[in-house]
């Protein structure tokens, strides 16, 4: 069988250009796009998670590029003042999405991997399989396993 989807975003401007791009590449009838704050109203259960959250520090910003800075949207960049507030939420709210055994892959930030395997070792649901890191050798994702 072939793979569905169901692709959400917190701003209807971007799931305007994914639809453009499901379209495109002929997988509209496999593609389900929805306005979602994570997992509100996304359903579930899912055998892969992979979300790309927030998760610049507000701290952070006026060392940003001037292009990252004053074009990238801020929900899609900011995630409080540790950039971890996105990510916190993320692995409380993942379990009941996730299908069992089911994997959830993200993103986080350079520097936030200590924090991030903490907050995935106090989830009872969430396994940390591994840390993969960036083509600087940076962890830089988190693969999670739901128990």
């Amino acid at each position: 069988t072939r793979a569905t989807i169901t692709a959400s975003d917190l701003v209807p401007d971007a799931l305007v250009v994914a639809a453009r791009n499901v379209e495109r590449h002929g997988v509209s009838a496999r593609v389900r796009l929805v306005v979602a704050d994570l997992f509100d109203g996304v359903g579930g259960p899912f055998d892969l998670i992979a979300v790309n959250p927030p998760y610049v520090p507000l701290t952070d910003a006026p060392g940003l590029e001037p292009e990252v800075r004053e074009f990238e949207p801020a929900t899609a960049l900011f995630a409080g003042p540790d950039g971890l507030q996105v990510i916190r939420r993320l692995v409380l709210e993942a379990p009941a999405s996730l299908a069992r055994h089911g994997l959830l892959m993200f993103e986080f930030g350079a520097g936030q991997d200590r924090a991030v395997t903490a907050l995935i070792d106090a989830s009872p649901d969430l396994e940390l399989l591994e840390l993969r890191n960036d083509l600087q050798d940076i962890p830089r994702m988190a693969v999670v396993r739901r128990a």
